[in-house]
């Protein structure tokens, strides 16, 4: 679970979708469909300056910024780590922090 400005953004075990809640109400407002997503994010985090949200993708071993600024949609960024990301962070400096489980 993730909060940015009035909005509460949840990811559901096994679903390609991020939740938008009313940060309120917690009424659903939409649901973000992140591409390339194969049901496995267990770390999300909202990082109000660059006003986007981060989702961990353990089966690809990799990390989805999606862009909430953008205006006709949502922009869609990711980049591979080198093992199965879990937890994720936000630093005072705005920088992401993964912390990554090891397999081996």
């Amino acid at each position: 679970m993730a909060i940015l400005g009035d909005e509460v953004f949840t990811v559901r075990a096994y679903s390609k979708q991020v939740e938008v809640h009313d940060a309120m109400s917690l009424a659903l407002q939409l649901h973000i469909t992140v591409p390339g997503t194969v049901s496995s994010s267990i770390g999300l985090v909202a990082c109000a300056r660059n006003h986007c949200i981060y989702m961990s993708d353990c089966y690809n071993s990799s990390i989805n910024r999606v862009d909430l600024s953008v205006v006709s949609g949502y922009s869609v960024k990711s980049w591979s780590v080198s093992t199965v990301p879990a937890g994720l962070s936000v630093n005072m400096s705005h920088n992401l922090v993964v912390a990554c489980i090891d397999i081996s």
